[in-house]
């Protein structure tokens, strides 16, 4: 396997672990195993809020994912390549943002524990999306 393929395989990896683990996350927030106060930069204050945000977030996890099966050519999605890498470059700029946001956040549990993680996405996405297609 040359380098190229190994890099776009290993951030797949990160990106799938991530994905499917961050909506296990949001999951457990929604059903109360785990407090909300730890998500949202701790600006949630009320649980019809919460479900809203985190209902959000489980959707746009599961599209992701969804657009990270389609880069890796194991789901076929009715959107050319050229138009997955501009998602994924989308994926970069939110996960770049998210970021900054973690940064500022009012809970220190999402300062250093989320701060690192999107930063590792951001990267990972930027592999993907700036690279050449390479299938698993």
């Amino acid at each position: 396997m040359n380098r190229p393929n190994l890099i776009h395989k290993i951030a797949r990896g990160i990106l799938f672990f991530f994905f499917s683990a961050s909506i296990l996350f949001h999951i457990s927030v929604l059903s109360g195993l785990v407090p909300y106060s730890i998500v949202w930069g701790g600006r949630v204050h009320d649980p019809e809020s919460m479900v809203l945000l985190e209902t959000l977030s489980l959707v746009l996890n599961s599209i992701f994912l969804i657009i990270l099966l389609g880069e890796a050519n194991l789901i076929r999605l009715p959107i050319p390549m050229v138009g997955i890498r501009g998602l994924l470059w989308i994926m970069v700029l939110i996960f770049s943002l998210n970021t900054v946001g973690n940064i500022y956040s009012e809970n220190v549990t999402e300062q250093i524990v989320f701060t690192p993680v999107t930063i590792i996405i951001a990267l990972c996405c930027l592999v993907l999306a700036s690279g050449k297609r390479h299938t698993v």
